[in-house]
């Protein structure tokens, strides 16, 4: 091999190394970014949306069930059946959420996806519920 194209291949390999450890780099901050929007989501009270259908303890208690949430879901009030109104911030209980939004043609869907990692906070948060399962917005289908 010549020493240019030695030269070369180290100098690509090179650049691809530190294409890499930008991109990490660059992974790793928007992750802590969107933890921070994930924790101040939680903080701030967001909504959790349950299944449809309620599931049954082993000693027969009917209760609300926790879903995780996805971009298709799309959130209604327990009593009026309607969407909520768009900007309303969801959240589950492992940690994910997001803004409910409305398209032009009126379509409901969930953004901007934020998560966080932290237990402690994600149970805290959600104890504000308690049993309040009779009021808790709806995931229809699940």
């Amino acid at each position: 091999m010549s020493f240019k194209l030695i030269t070369a291949l180290s100098i690509t390999g090179l650049v691809a190394i530190a294409g890499f450890q930008a991109n990490k780099i660059y992974q790793e901050q928007l992750s802590q970014q969107e933890q921070k929007i994930a924790d101040n989501r939680y903080k701030n009270g967001c909504i959790l949306p349950v299944a449809e259908q309620k599931t049954r303890t082993k000693n027969g208690t009917e209760i609300a069930k926790a879903v995780a949430l996805n971009s298709s879901d799309v959130p209604k009030d327990r009593l009026t059946g309607q969407p909520l109104p768009s900007g309303t911030i969801v959240c589950d209980l492992f940690g994910n959420t997001a803004v409910i939004n409305q398209s032009f043609e009126g379509e409901f869907y969930l953004i901007n996806f934020a998560r966080t990692g932290d237990r402690d906070l994600i149970n805290k948060s959600l104890k504000r519920f308690g049993d309040g399962q009779y009021s808790m917005p709806i995931l229809e289908g699940k």
